[in-house]
């Protein structure tokens, strides 16, 4: 199995709990080809179902006024880093 498909099978399970239920059930090969429309060959071996992360190890949850991946750009009245406006806003820089 790919870690592609061994990915998407994690991330489904995660967000849908009764493919996650489905998995844990006698035709786990089954529910992958009804779900995702992928075949798998029965007897490969199937990924282990960690579970999800909490937001705060994925650094969704922003209390600093910083926003994860955006750089500031310096000062425009957009910034989030809450410098002066200084300059309209060059969206290409954040």
């Amino acid at each position: 199995m790919s870690p592609d498909l061994a990915a998407q099978i994690i991330a489904h399970a995660w967000m849908d709990a009764s493919f996650a239920e489905a998995l844990q059930g006698p035709d786990p090969y089954g529910a992958i080809q009804a779900t995702l429309g992928v075949t798998v060959a029965p007897g490969t071996p199937l990924p282990v179902i960690p579970p999800p992360p909490r937001a705060e190890e994925l650094g969704l949850v922003v209390q600093s006024g910083q926003v994860a991946g955006v750089a500031c750009c310096g000062g425009c009245a957009c910034c989030w880093c809450g410098g002066p406006a200084t300059r309209v806003c060059n969206s290409t820089q954040q």
